[in-house]
């Protein structure tokens, strides 16, 4: 369930649109060890009941594992209630780097881990 008091997508002084995330992703190298940190924020800044957020940028950026993870207490429209493995990429084969991630993320996790948490993809 959706709470009614969920926070506004982005805080009011940001005023991005998806083409400009777009353009920033493929137009900017240092947008992989960065779109972490972009998300981290986003995450705190729209989560509710948040009880871990790992989202490892900038040089911490490129380490094995998932690539960002969270606990909500209270789900969103943009965060899932309960644990979350998120992978992401800014490459253009958004379907193979889906596809190979999703396969990496369940060899890696055991099935009982699996069975409590949400795989959450981001281009």
């Amino acid at each position: 369930k959706i709470s009614a008091n969920s926070k506004a997508y982005v805080p009011l002084f940001l005023a991005l649109k998806a083409n400009d995330i777009e353009y920033w992703a493929s137009n900017n190298i240092s947008a992989r060890t960065r779109l972490p940190v972009f998300l981290r924020i986003l995450i705190n800044s729209t989560g509710q009941q948040l009880t871990k957020v790992d989202f490892p940028g900038n040089d911490d950026g490129e380490r094995a594992g998932w690539d960002g993870f969270v606990i909500s207490d209270e789900g969103s429209p943009w965060i899932p209630k309960g644990k979350s493995g998120w992978e992401f990429g800014v490459t253009g084969n958004v379907k193979g780097k889906a596809d190979g991630d999703f396969d990496k993320s369940v060899k890696a996790t055991s099935d009982s881990d699996r069975a409590d948490m949400t795989f959450v993809f981001v281009t």
